[in-house]
């Protein structure tokens, strides 16, 4: 499928000290999508908040939160709410990240991720998304290692489970999932 989408966001942050900043981020975006696809055209604005811990060196530790509000478009609402499903959500994302460069030249690189998203439909018909609650997990992990003067060699690790509680079977069985990459990058610059 395919779609557009429109977004504006602004982005305050504050240097509370040398050794710490407070970011603060808002947007709102419209996604359209074509005639073919199921769900609902949304309007989503969201809220997200972070603090890091700076050091001299160019280490960096951090704590987020970001909320999240996604809703049908009204618009597309009238035409046809019985033929169509509600992913109307809202979702409370929970960040840790860090970068460590303490090991120079060994960068060190680690993000978990936690999201709890409340879908908001009443329509029983819509199996989808009806009492349905997702909780995803992600953990990536990546270490950056220059070889020589133009190269440089990265490993990744990524995690990501979701774990889908619903009114119905057949969303808990389509929507959990379980994933693991593994990636070796090297990269040359000229």
């Amino acid at each position: 499928f395919t779609y557009s989408k429109n977004e504006i966001s602004g982005k305050f942050q504050y240097r509370l000290s040398s050794m710490l900043r407070l970011n603060y981020q808002y947007e709102i975006a419209k996604t359209i999508h074509t005639a073919y696809f199921t769900e609902y055209d949304a309007i989503a604005d969201g809220h997200s908040t972070n603090l890091e811990i700076l050091s001299k060196k160019g280490n960096k530790i951090g704590l987020a939160y970001s909320y999240l509000n996604s809703q049908i478009d009204n618009e597309v609402e009238a035409e046809s709410i019985v033929n169509r499903k509600n992913g109307s959500f809202k979702s409370n994302e929970y960040k840790i990240f860090a970068k460590i460069i303490e090991f120079s030249p060994l960068v060190f690189y680690y993000n978990f991720q936690f999201e709890r998203k409340y879908f908001q439909t009443l329509n029983d018909f819509d199996t989808s998304h009806f009492g349905r609650i997702d909780d995803a997990y992600s953990l990536d992990i990546s270490l950056k290692y220059p070889l020589f003067k133009n190269y440089e060699l990265k490993t990744f690790y990524g995690y990501e489970k979701r774990q889908t509680t619903a009114f119905f079977e057949s969303a808990v069985e389509s929507k959990s999932y379980q994933k693991n990459e593994f990636a070796i990058n090297l990269r040359c610059s000229f």
